[in-house]
């Protein structure tokens, strides 16, 4: 295996669990302001989950 294909695989796995975790927290943080009757700052937290999702499933799709 090359040094570049070791950096790029590396790289690709930081991304995915980045994207990983954006999902998560916006998911969490949507939840949370939902069961306090936030719904604006709920919304926005859920666009936040639902586009790193996108960004995650784009990721995984590359790899």
């Amino acid at each position: 295996m090359t040094e570049h294909h070791e950096k790029k695989n590396k790289s690709n796995k930081s991304e995915i669990l980045t994207h990983l975790l954006w999902t998560a927290f916006g998911i969490i943080g949507g939840l949370d302001y939902f069961s306090k009757a936030e719904y604006l700052i709920c919304g926005i937290m859920f666009l936040i989950g639902i586009l790193s999702a996108y960004k995650l499933f784009k990721a995984i799709v590359k790899k």
